[in-house]
């Protein structure tokens, strides 16, 4: 299995239905960019957050994002908590 994350992510993407395509790619966004600022906090600082408190951190960026404006993933943020 050579598949990358950006074969899996276009590939998914093609196959999901249009109307929840651009959530999905945010999400897809949002996490990657988290997992890689905890590994960051974990290289550079030699702190950690379990996998719920990463878990927790996502969900709030989500509501922050619905409550700034972004309202498709209103339906979405339910799914993480």
């Amino acid at each position: 299995m050579d598949d990358t994350l950006a074969d899996w992510w276009l590939g998914t993407s093609n196959v999901i239905h249009v109307d929840v395509r651009k959530p999905f790619d945010f999400i897809v966004l949002l996490v990657t960019w988290e997992i890689w600022k905890e590994r960051n906090r974990r290289t550079f600082d030699g702190a950690s957050r379990s996998c719920s408190l990463l878990l927790k951190r996502i969900q709030e960026e989500m509501e922050s994002w619905v409550a700034a404006g972004y309202r498709l993933l209103s339906p979405l943020v339910h799914l993480v908590s």
